[in-house]
């Protein structure tokens, strides 16, 4: 309806329900409900409703409140959900700088305050939903050694760590990425991070040329 979604608004904009004369009769009206959303412009949890209904156990109502936790595949597009979180409050974060930019042109020392302050508290959210999404990687990554998409598991935790500023950290996932999965798709983005950290991003005693094109090779 036009409404603007503020940083400080309810993320739930809403919610389905469904029932039927017995629970498949209700997972089929609530998977042809959610078929039909049709949302723009905000990130939503469909595509993890949609998983959790399509499970053969859930259509059976084997269910527990560990359902989820049991699945690495649900736990994996949860934690897909929080790093989208995550970016999104990175991004609002970075939208204040042209506040911060604009009242430091105009002299107003309130305003910039005021605005830098407003950009840490982002900031802060970012940090929060970066960390669950972290947590639930390295909870797949410990429980579930044969899980298929474990190579997208360590690739997305090394780049929430990179993202919130940890790139040691990061390295020590891609590392183990390079060492464990050779053949992945995501070796050179990976290698790709070793030549970033050794020629700009790591600090002065850490910069190494020979290594960063050593890995940009590699990459």
């Amino acid at each position: 309806f036009g409404a603007q979604v503020s940083p400080h608004f309810d993320s739930m904009l809403a919610k389905m329900t469904c029932r039927g004369r017995d629970f498949p009769a209700a997972v089929a009206r609530a998977r042809r409900g959610l078929a039909e959303f049709r949302i723009r412009g905000v990130t939503t949890n469909i595509p993890f409703l949609q998983a959790v209904l399509d499970d053969p156990a859930f259509q059976a109502g084997d269910l527990s409140t560990s359902f989820i936790d049991e699945r690495p595949e649900l736990l994996f597009q949860k934690a897909e959900l929080f790093l989208e979180e995550a970016q999104y409050w990175f991004f609002e974060a970075n939208r204040v700088d042209d506040d911060i930019a604009k009242a430091l042109g105009d002299g107003d020392d309130a305003k910039m305050m005021a605005a830098s302050e407003k950009k840490d508290a982002l900031l802060v959210k970012q940090k929060k939903w970066g960390n669950d999404a972290i947590k639930l990687f390295e909870e797949i990554e410990k429980k579930y050694k044969k899980f298929e998409r474990l190579p997208d598991v360590l690739y997305m935790m090394g780049q929430a760590y990179w993202d919130r500023g940890e790139p040691k950290a990061a390295l020590g996932v891609y590392r183990k990425l390079i060492k464990d999965h050779p053949k992945n798709q995501y070796i050179s983005d990976a290698w790709l991070a070793f030549g970033e950290y050794y020629f700009q991003v790591g600090p002065d005693e850490d910069k190494d040329l020979n290594k960063a094109l050593d890995a940009y090779i590699k990459a």
